[in-house]
């Protein structure tokens, strides 16, 4: 006859090394270990978090490099004629051969786009047999950075 195995109840805990960088609560979240101070009232004092500065020990040389690493990522371009605005019915009422009458005048600017945002303002010239735009004027860095803020 072969030897019965018995049934234990124990449990088996896993292993778990302490980290000191981090503390268990009792309800089983875990949170960073930070020294924290109290004033005398015994309120909890919070320490503002003292960053680097940017500039320091930055040179032109390394900050070229950074900026080399993002001269081959994609821009959408676009460039917007005009526009123009329809109540639904007449927009419901377009189809082929329809034409919409445009805000912009004939040989007025039209607006160069990048990832949305003007960019630039141009003329309309034709390049062999391709439309193309000639920039008449750059939006100003001011403004440009305006703009990327939110508008």
């Amino acid at each position: 006859m072969s030897p019965q195995k018995k049934k234990t109840d124990e449990k088996i805990e896993p292993e778990v090394q302490a980290n000191p960088e981090v503390q268990a609560k009792p309800d089983g979240k875990v949170e960073p270990n930070v020294q924290k101070e109290s004033d005398e009232s015994g309120k909890k004092v919070v320490q503002p978090v003292k960053f680097a500065d940017i500039d320091a020990g930055v040179d032109l040389g390394t900050q070229m490099k950074n900026i080399k690493g993002l001269l081959d990522v994609p821009m959408k371009i676009s460039v917007r004629l005009g526009g123009t605005i329809l109540s639904i019915q007449e927009l419901l009422n377009v189809g082929p051969g329809s034409v919409l009458t445009l805000d912009n005048v004939a040989g007025g600017s039209v607006e160069v786009l990048v990832n949305n945002k003007i960019f630039a303002r141009g003329e309309i010239v034709v390049v062999d047999d391709n439309f193309g735009v000639r920039i008449i004027s750059l939006v100003s860095s001011e403004e440009l950075v305006r703009k990327m803020g939110g508008e």
